[in-house]
């Protein structure tokens, strides 16, 4: 999912709550600092409410300003009570297991911050869960970025077990003069000027069970955070990263459930967006096989029985009845038209 630009993005109100608790530690007047910020004293009272990134980056520097310590962000973490995350905090703290958990933190981020993009990776023994903004990330008060990854992974070990901690954080700012504060909040190593700021984690851990899950007070708060999301604008490129994660996976059958899982969210929640796109998953990976099958078709190079074989067809004949039927001419009359035309 493609990131809002800088002067679009939104993030919660929630999430005021960490800088506040900074004010409070330097011994700031809270009401000047958002006035000076560019924000309005009321709508940050609003639970509810979405202010400009922009603006909060501005308290953010402000309260950095103030304090001249590196570690102020991650020192926050560590502070901060359950709950600063807002309604997506309260889903998760209701999940089964801990892949619901990261699976519903990837779908529900843009309550919290649309500026950001977060994804679920899984590689070999390992797990990782990404948060970063690609279009600037040289924009981010560290310490705001280092409370939001620092908060993250300690909810991770507070939802699943504190014997549940990250293999290593990696975050993208460089490295602090003395590390020792972020090695001892996080409790595992860390990796500076990283591409991306991600919680990576073993992979066996994902089906922990969550300590404080509620099925029918998730049900609830689900439903609620469903409703929240429907009201953000909508997001340009999300076909456009579905598109990708098929054709990455057609020749292995671009199963739902491996597309869905490759996206950081479950099969269902993959179906409802695509049909809130006005597509169905089955109809769109259809279309993404015949525009690559066109594609290598025009080129000339392969056999038909090798682009059946790489669209993930069972046998040529199934491949010539579906391009027909998508492209109203078999692939041999495309292939001839093409190079009549070329």
């Amino acid at each position: 999912m493609a990131p809002m630009s800088a002067p679009d993005a939104k993030v919660s109100t929630a999430t005021l709550r960490a800088a506040r608790l900074a004010a409070d530690w330097l011994g700031l007047s809270w009401q000047p600092l958002l006035v000076k910020a560019g924000l309005v004293p009321e709508v940050c009272e609003d639970p509810d409410g979405r202010l400009p990134l922009d603006a909060l980056f501005a308290l953010w520097y402000e309260l950095m300003a103030h304090s001249g310590d590196e570690a102020l962000g991650i020192q926050l973490a560590r502070a901060t009570p359950p709950g600063t995350m807002g309604i997506a905090e309260y889903v998760a703290r209701n999940c089964a297991t801990l892949r619901d958990v990261l699976e519903h933190a990837v779908r529900y981020s843009r309550l919290v911050n649309d500026g950001v993009q977060c994804t679920l990776e899984l590689d070999g023994a390992e797990v990782a869960f990404t948060h970063t903004w690609t279009n600037r990330p040289d924009a981010w008060p560290r310490a705001y970025l280092d409370w939001i990854v620092g908060y993250l992974a300690r909810t991770i070990s507070r939802l699943a077990g504190e014997n549940v901690r990250p293999r290593r954080v990696c975050l993208q700012h460089g490295p602090p003069a003395d590390e020792a504060a972020y090695r001892d909040v996080l409790g595992c190593p860390v990796r500076f000027s990283s591409p991306v700021n991600a919680i990576v984690l073993d992979r066996g851990v994902l089906e922990a069970p969550v300590q404080t899950a509620d099925p029918q007070l998730r049900s609830i708060m689900r439903k609620y955070a469903e409703e929240q999301l429907g009201r953000l604008p909508s997001v340009e490129g999300f076909l456009d990263d579905v598109r990708r994660e098929v054709a990455a996976q057609v020749t292995a059958g671009a199963r739902l459930e491996d597309v869905a899982r490759s996206m950081g969210m479950s099969a269902r929640s993959l179906q409802r967006r695509m049909q809130d796109e006005g597509t169905t998953y089955q109809a769109f990976v259809q279309e993404v096989r015949a525009d690559l099958a066109a594609s290598y078709l025009a080129e000339g190079q392969m056999p038909l029985g090798e682009i059946a074989f790489v669209l993930g067809y069972s046998e040529p004949s199934a491949f010539h009845r579906s391009f027909k039927r998508s492209r109203g001419v078999t692939p041999l009359k495309f292939r001839a038209q093409a190079r009549t035309v070329a």
